[in-house]
């Protein structure tokens, strides 16, 4: 069985990708080989609110990765934000500014592979650090390569908490997102699928919030540096409708686009 996988690694096709990522929002399997280091840029957007005519929240992110071991790796990332707030319904001024928003931390360690193995599995988890918040994120990696066809599933859970009196944290919020891709390569370095993101937030025990997004995706490998690019429309609120709308657009926006940019170095 050993020199079966190791041969499955070296003649099926497409593993010498293995530190691209091919969706926006999925996070797939695969980790850096020890040493290897890559510098990924992350653009998200998210736009329309319910309380505002025009609503605009931009999170950048700067991250570092490098391999550990051949399971493992690790990542840093500085995080900063820009949002613009214009013409709130309940006549507040407007808002514009720029922030930088902190840090964070991630692992992530590779069970098993998407080709060589029945499916790729990876666990994940990330510390992020702000001025007066921190958040815990941990992500369970699904995915799978048939031919030039690749899927990827992510269950996520974060926990957000409030530093109270300088003295502990308050954990208060959780969030619930299932996350599920398809995409189909034509070359190996162009191909197009759709992502669907399923998000949940909980307040005390409560499901107060809960919707239902879902797009179309695109990645391109030029050879020096890949990118994927996802646009993720708000389909429907299962909770937390605003309004008569059928959709969440208090916790929620009505749209995001998410670019994700690599560069190995």
């Amino acid at each position: 069985m050993p020199r079966l996988r190791a041969l499955a690694l070296l003649v099926l096709p497409g593993l010498a990708l293995a530190s691209e990522r091919h969706f926006a929002y999925a996070y797939e399997s695969a980790v850096l080989a020890p040493g290897d280091k890559e510098i990924e840029i992350h653009y998200l957007n998210e736009r329309g609110k319910d309380a505002f005519r025009y609503y605009s929240e931009v999170a950048a992110r700067l991250e570092i990765e490098v391999g550990v071991t051949d399971r493992l790796m690790t990542a840093f990332y500085l995080n900063f934000a820009q949002v613009a707030k214009l013409g709130a319904k309940d006549g507040s001024a407007d808002q514009s500014f720029s922030e930088f928003e902190g840090f964070s931390w991630e692992w992530k360690y590779k069970h098993s592979d998407p080709v060589a193995d029945v499916v790729g599995f990876a666990s994940y988890v990330e510390l992020e650090w702000k001025a007066e918040e921190v958040a815990l994120e941990f992500k369970a990696i699904l995915d799978k390569r048939v031919g030039q066809h690749l899927f990827a599933a992510n269950l996520v859970w974060e926990i957000e908490g409030e530093f109270e009196n300088n003295d502990h944290i308050e954990f208060e919020e959780h969030k619930v997102d299932v996350i599920a891709s398809a995409l189909h390569l034509f070359t190996p370095k162009f191909g197009v699928g759709i992502e669907t993101t399923w998000r949940n937030v909980i307040v005390e025990g409560e499901l107060e919030h809960s919707a239902l997004f879902l797009g179309p995706t695109a990645f391109y490998n030029a050879g020096s540096f890949w990118a994927t690019l996802t646009v993720l429309p708000q389909i429907t609120a299962f909770e937390g409708e605003t309004g008569d709308t059928g959709k969440d657009t208090d916790e929620f926006t009505e749209y995001e686009i998410q670019l994700v940019v690599g560069l190995h170095f």
